[in-house]
């Protein structure tokens, strides 16, 4: 009981000496919305199979472009928030799954040695992406 009573205090202590009290402040300028559009586009592997990239386009000029590769078990739809977020910002997003992930073919196609089709299909996506 003792504990948790200085346990308590010890961190009303620490949450009152850190804290502070947040206001809302007016934006001194309007927020900018920016319009997207989405993208989609199916790249051919060299061994065949259609690869899923989705390019998300702000309406202004974008500033950058950021590239996603999603990681193990996972697929580009993860990232919408993401992208929304960067294109707020002007900044363009192109997502794409992995082969045997999300809406790319090659469930079957998963194994060790398919790393090496992995690394070919990465180095292949800057020229899916610029046709």
């Amino acid at each position: 009981m003792k504990t948790l009573l200085k346990s308590t205090a010890i961190a009303l202590a620490l949450s009152l000496s850190f804290g502070s009290v947040a206001t809302a402040k007016t934006p001194e300028q309007p927020v900018k919305v920016s319009i997207t559009k989405s993208v989609v586009q199916k790249i051919k592997t060299l061994d065949g199979l259609n690869l899923h990239l989705q390019k998300d386009i702000p309406n202004a000029k974008p500033k950058a472009v950021v590239v996603i590769s999603h990681g193990l078990a996972s697929h580009s739809g993860v990232f919408g928030d993401f992208a929304k977020t960067m294109n707020k910002n002007d900044i363009a997003v192109y997502r794409f799954d992995h082969r045997g992930h999300g809406k790319s073919d090659g469930r079957d196609s998963i194994h060790i040695g398919s790393y090496t089709n992995r690394t070919q299909n990465m180095l292949q996506y800057p020229y899916g992406i610029l046709r």
